[in-house]
């Protein structure tokens, strides 16, 4: 049994990729590529990190017709969570303690890409 797959004839020259870390201004992204899995999916993969919060991509690609009509057949398949991975390279960790009197921990906050707060409690006479 075989599956049929679209191949795609979109191609990286008909996309433009622009970053924005406040969402007002881009900038637009170069060292990207683009790969065509064996399932039909097209995939976006920068080669160094991107520093930014928004992401847009404009497609220069307009299927035509015979007659160089506009088909206007542009279709996403996937929810969201199915169209984007987002991977995120963190460069620093911070990690922050409470104590009471007694020197037992009370508090403990992970920073890497947001902050993550656990408290600590004992059991009376535990010390």
């Amino acid at each position: 049994m075989s599956c049929f797959y679209p191949v795609h004839r979109v191609e990286a020259r008909h996309l433009n990729l622009y970053g924005s870390l406040d969402g007002f201004e881009y900038e637009k992204i170069d060292d990207w590529r683009l790969e065509k899995k064996e399932d039909g999916m097209l995939e976006i993969i920068f080669n160094t990190p991107v520093p930014t919060r928004f992401l847009k991509v404009h497609s220069k690609w307009d299927d035509r017709d015979l007659g160089f009509i506009p088909l206007h057949k542009g279709e996403f398949k996937n929810t969201l969570p199915e169209m984007i991975a987002v991977y995120y390279q963190v460069n620093q960790r911070v990690e922050e303690y409470q104590y009471d009197a007694g020197g037992n921990r009370k508090q403990e906050t992970i920073t890497l890409r947001s902050s993550t707060t656990r408290n600590y409690s004992y059991y009376p006479n535990s010390f």
